[in-house]
């Protein structure tokens, strides 16, 4: 999000649907429908679309540090889905058991990172106290426990919830446009399309 427009920064990370049915073919040899397939194809597309817009602003896909960085927060988010899925589902975690967990863990790796960068002269911007730092973090827990009260649910479907969760790259992109004044809009649109028409592939499949 430090180096990339937001317009193309959210969207990769709403093709995590993408990634959880990839892991799940690999860790429980589910084999994707022909829907699914195209759905695949969609996504794929739309990334080499965003690739095409992001050239026009000097970004390339295949040298940006912060693409990378995008694919693998969204890799590791989609490895997070599924092992949240397996400790509520299949191990039987206790949904406020998790987010006690989740919570204490994130203050944790978090504060050992952030002493990290100190320590070793990486951080790039000075502290300044604001009113929406505890407002992202209550923010964040609250989603994270509505995440896992509706995985908790018998029956819910993994890649249904990972299409809900990602259907709010669209505020993203409205954002990106309206308070950053993105360039490259309609093209960029063009590529969101195509990822959500994949994403709701995935899920019809």
């Amino acid at each position: 999000m430090r180096a990339l427009p937001l317009s193309i920064a959210a969207p990769i990370r709403a093709s995590a649907p993408l990634w959880t049915l990839v892991g799940a073919m690999l860790l429980f040899h589910e084999i994707p429908t022909p829907i699914q397939a195209i759905g695949m194809a969609a996504i794929i597309t739309g990334y080499w679309l965003f690739s095409m817009a992001g050239k026009a602003e000097g970004i390339r896909f295949s040298r940006s540090i912060g693409v990378f960085f995008a694919f693998a927060g969204t890799l590791l988010g989609a490895g997070s889905a599924l092992y949240d899925k397996y400790l509520l589902r299949s191990f039987g975690l206790e949904r406020n058991t998790m987010q006690l967990w989740f919570a204490f863990d994130l203050v944790v790796i978090l504060g050992l990172g952030l002493l990290f960068q100190r320590a070793a002269g990486l951080q790039r911007t000075r502290f300044t106290w604001r009113w929406t730092i505890p407002l992202v973090g209550v923010m964040l827990m609250a989603a994270d426990w509505f995440c896992f009260g509706a995985l908790s649910e018998e029956g819910v479907a993994i890649s249904v919830l990972s299409l809900i969760r990602r259907s709010n790259v669209v505020l993203s992109f409205i954002a990106g446009a309206a308070l950053f004044h993105e360039r490259n809009l309609r093209k960029k649109g063009m590529a969101l399309i195509a990822i959500l028409a994949g994403v709701a592939l995935l899920c019809l499949g």
